[in-house]
């Protein structure tokens, strides 16, 4: 599922569910859901979310082993605010 994220600061990101209608200065990704149901990504207790080049994968937490993976290929960012679009009323993002 193509998606877009826009990074606000280092702690909130929006994550657009139409890729199509965004604001200006969003990097399209590849959403992969491994093993997690869709309506489970915004708990953080049930989910990672794993950044690398032109992917967001989210994952079980307890699947993702935060002492030795190398985190060089992928790594864990903050769990995105999910809104549809840029019309979405829930988005207050960078002007």
């Amino acid at each position: 599922m193509k998606v877009a994220m826009q990074v606000e600061d280092r702690d909130t990101a929006y994550l657009f569910l139409d890729a199509t209608n965004v604001p200006e200065g969003c990097q399209e990704y590849e959403l992969v859901l491994k093993g997690v149901a869709f309506e489970e990504i915004t708990s953080d207790e049930q989910c990672v979310w794993l950044e690398s080049v032109g992917k967001l994968e989210v994952v079980p937490r307890d699947s993702f082993d935060f002492e030795n993976d190398p985190m060089t290929e992928r790594w864990p960012i903050p769990s995105p605010i999910i809104v549809l679009d840029k019309n979405d009323l829930g988005y207050s993002g960078l002007h």
